[in-house]
């Protein structure tokens, strides 16, 4: 009976270092799903800014709504012919995805919040010091 009980915890010692493996195999695939996925937002949403001004709104909409379609079948893709844990991959691509966006719009705020030096009216040789002198 001991040896049987031995079998039995080794093998399912061995299961679970399968799974944990297929876990980080998971997780690892979703976080380059996030990365693939911030990248080509970023760079889509700034090519269409260059290029369509007056239609930007709608353009960044529908972009976002067949990313996330193309997303959304990437991952049914993943759970039907692939073993990998799809809860993992998901979640690990909504948390990075989630930090990567946070930190791009808070370099976006800074970057967007200064101006120029001539821009502002301070600077010397301005306009302005001419006609008060």
């Amino acid at each position: 009976m001991k040896k049987a009980g031995r079998r039995s915890q080794a093998s399912r010692q061995v299961g679970s270092e399968g799974e944990l493996e297929l876990m980080l195999v998971s997780v690892a695939v979703g976080l380059a799903l996030a990365v693939a996925y911030h990248l080509l937002s970023v760079r889509l949403q700034g090519w269409f800014s260059r290029y369509s001004a007056v239609l930007l709104p709608l353009v960044f909409v529908a972009g976002f709504v067949i990313r996330l379609m193309v997303l959304g079948a990437i991952l049914v893709a993943i759970a039907l012919w692939t073993s990998l844990n799809i809860m993992a991959v998901a979640l690990s691509f909504i948390g990075l995805f989630t930090v990567l966006t946070g930190f791009w719009l808070y370099r976006m705020s800074k970057k967007g919040g200064k101006t120029p030096p001539s821009a502002d009216g301070t600077s010397r040789g301005s306009v302005g010091e001419a006609d008060a002198r």
